[in-house]
């Protein structure tokens, strides 16, 4: 999302079809994988519409220790400290990563 949103703002996109398209899908899509601040890292499972940075997540790697089962955590419901913030997309196949395996453990 961050490029289309820069390719709108340099001009070649329509911003205000930018700016809905990100209100309908959530700054992070689900499924889209996300290093935190902390290292770890997490699938989205859910956006949150009052604040797009901080959807629900389903951590799958402490650091370089996978999560098994993956961990629940809501980015909007996380105490003061330590914060946990979103600080980089990930391409799930660089790093091993099925983000369709990972949502369907919601429903086991």
């Amino acid at each position: 999302m961050r490029q289309v949103y820069g390719l709108a703002i340099e001009g070649h996109l329509d911003l205000d079809a930018v700016r809905g398209l990100i209100q309908c899908l959530g700054r992070y899509p689900v499924g889209s994988c996300v290093r935190l601040s902390t290292g770890e890292i997490g699938v989205v499972s859910r956006p949150n519409l009052a604040d797009l940075s901080k959807p629900a997540l389903l951590l799958v790697m402490d650091g370089s220790t996978p999560c098994r089962p993956p961990k629940p955590f809501d980015l909007a419901e996380q105490p003061t400290r330590p914060s946990r913030a979103i600080v980089a997309t990930l391409d799930p196949r660089q790093i091993g990563i099925d983000p369709n395996h990972v949502l369907d453990s919601l429903s086991a």
